[in-house]
């Protein structure tokens, strides 16, 4: 959520086209590939498909994984 009183915010956001079918080693892959990653936010897919996407990566790579609920807010700062 962004207005005119939110502070400056650091970040940088990567945008990956790949097809709706990617699989897990193909997500898997684009994580790997990102450099200085801090966090991954999944947002498509059931719950249990999300679980597995997460513990996967969590596990290869280390990076903290978010799976929100629906209409849930996520502080980037």
């Amino acid at each position: 959520k962004f207005d005119e009183y939110s502070p400056l915010l650091k970040a940088r956001f990567e945008i990956f086209d790949f097809s709706s079918h990617a699989g897990k080693d193909q997500l898997l892959e684009i994580v790997k590939a990102s450099n200085n990653l801090e966090k991954v936010v999944l947002v498509h897919g059931s719950y249990d498909n999300q679980q597995h996407l997460a513990d996967l990566i969590k596990e290869k790579t280390g990076v903290e994984v978010i799976i929100p609920e629906n209409g849930q807010e996520i502080k980037l700062f």
